[in-house]
């Protein structure tokens, strides 16, 4: 048992400890407080552990384990001068600095920042910086894992890679937010098409109510990803329409149609393998896309707009548009189809946004990543450099 002081609604209050007149000193059971990395409520456990717990020299003798998640992320100084660390860097350092016995423990898929730290940074207030210096252990991935090496190595496990030639001019690289789309690259509607497939053959498959979902991360900007998400929902609205009305059709017939036809052309280059016939596919077309909903994910819309907790019964089925906002620590449930097109030669900022890393069984011949070639190239770089 624990001694719990924060909940899954509530982060770390001076106010409700003082007023519960908790000390550590009077605790027989571990203490647990599971806190945001955020300066200020970093700030007021490290005063009320000073104010409340410390002895007279200043220091608290309990032993303290503090784990921190995502080390690599706010946690690393980042200043070139180590007289002044960053906040989160300061705060993390000054709390250790208070226990005459404790480890700290960094949990991260991107170590490439830590292990640069310098060891032999220190100062008489702070006490030592981060540096991993007593061990950095790498967890084996498990079997059923799908890690940078099954995708990027040489050879990879998968085939998953499709290669983005046609978005530069839709998307530029010094694009502002005030940039204005108006159309996407075909190879979007592609990536478009090929979720929509994944969805019937896993159907198909009997997957049953599941949540499946595709990634588009083509800009930092709001303002662009709204855009796109807006063009892309007027072409999903296209398709589920013409799927409506000509998916029930005789194959000779419904293929007459442009989208049934861009469906069963996609369909030859990437799923004829998959699943029985087309006939089948088109069959199950109707119950696979009519469900598919397009989502913004960003400062506006938060990550309430990926609701997978309340569509657990029948499974949500979403394109998630984003950008920064799904690159670190959202998951995307059932995640399949992903398109990404940006810029960075970044080691962890790559690793951290490419989120089709995971679990994927009982689909993972039908997952498609499309990236630009550099993408593929940094990516495979970065499987070999881990």
């Amino acid at each position: 048992m624990a001694v719990v002081f924060t909940s899954g609604t509530r982060d770390f209050n001076t106010n409700l400890v003082n007023q519960l007149n908790l000390r550590i000193r009077d605790m027989a059971e571990p203490i647990l407080l599971v806190v945001k990395k955020h300066k200020r409520i970093l700030e007021n456990l490290e005063n009320w552990l000073r104010a409340y717990n410390a002895g007279t020299g200043g220091h608290i003798d309990t032993p303290m384990l503090l784990i921190d998640d995502e080390a690599d992320n706010a946690s690393v100084n980042t200043n070139s001068d180590a007289r002044n660390p960053t906040a989160i860097n300061d705060r993390i350092r000054s709390l250790l600095g208070l226990f005459t016995r404790k480890n700290y423990v960094g949990f991260t898929a991107t170590p490439f920042a830590n292990i640069f730290i310098d060891p032999d940074t220190a100062d008489e207030m702070r006490g030592n910086d981060l540096f991993p210096r007593d061990f950095v252990y790498a967890l084996e991935a498990p079997t059923n894992y799908v890690g940078a090496q099954a995708i990027f190595g040489d050879p990879p496990t998968f085939d998953y890679l499709r290669e983005i030639e046609d978005a530069d001019s839709f998307f530029p690289p010094s694009h502002r937010s005030t940039y204005r789309v108006d159309e996407l690259p075909p190879s979007l509607y592609e990536a478009l098409r090929t979720f929509i497939l994944s969805n019937a053959i896993r159907d198909l498959r009997g997957e049953g109510p599941s949540h499946r979902s595709m990634l588009v991360n083509v800009s930092r900007f709001t303002n662009v990803q709204d855009q796109v998400s807006q063009l892309l929902d007027l072409e999903l609205r296209q398709m589920q329409q013409d799927i409506r009305n000509y998916s029930r059709l005789p194959v000779d017939e419904a293929v007459r149609n442009r989208s049934l036809s861009l469906l069963r052309d996609t369909w030859e280059r990437e799923f004829r393998g998959a699943c029985p016939d087309w006939q089948e596919v088109q069959s199950a077309l109707l119950g696979a896309a009519l469900p598919i909903v397009v989502r913004s994910v960003n400062q506006r819309t938060g990550a309430a707009s990926l609701d997978f907790a309340a569509n657990r019964q029948n499974g949500l089925r979403v394109i998630a548009v984003g950008g920064n906002s799904l690159s670190r620590g959202l998951t995307l449930e059932g995640l399949c189809i992903s398109y990404f097109f940006r810029n960075t030669q970044m080691y962890d900022t790559l690793m951290q946004m490419g989120r089709w890393f995971g679990y994927r069984e009982g689909y993972e011949d039908l997952c498609r990543i499309w990236l630009t070639d550099e993408a593929i190239h940094w990516y495979a770089h970065i499987a070999r450099a881990a």
